[in-house]
């Protein structure tokens, strides 16, 4: 299970990277851009990565991870913290900050 402090410690590990108020969540941000969202319950991490590591993260680990909708539209994943893995999620916060950057 991932927690927040994990989440956080994820993040701070991503050079440049800060954490602001984004309405009822918190947002993760690289250059003004935001590459993740939370909840302050840490109920779930939205990762905003590209379509291709998405439908791969999808495949590999359909109950650990959902997509993220924005309208009609899918905009990123969202992982569970009680099914995903601590390094999965690292490394999908690490590409998602830099596809922002």
């Amino acid at each position: 299970m991932i927690c927040a402090s994990d989440i956080r410690h994820m993040i701070a590990s991503l050079e440049d990277a800060t954490e602001e108020p984004h309405h009822h969540l918190t947002s993760f941000r690289i250059n003004g851009k935001i590459f993740a969202t939370m909840p302050a319950d840490a109920s779930f991490l939205n990762i905003f990565v590209n379509e291709q590591e998405r439908e791969a993260m999808l495949g590999m680990h359909p109950n650990a991870y959902e997509k993220v909708w924005w309208g009609k539209k899918v905009i990123g994943i969202r992982a569970l913290p009680e099914k995903a893995q601590k390094e999965d999620v690292a490394r999908l916060l690490k590409i998602a900050c830099q596809d922002k950057s």
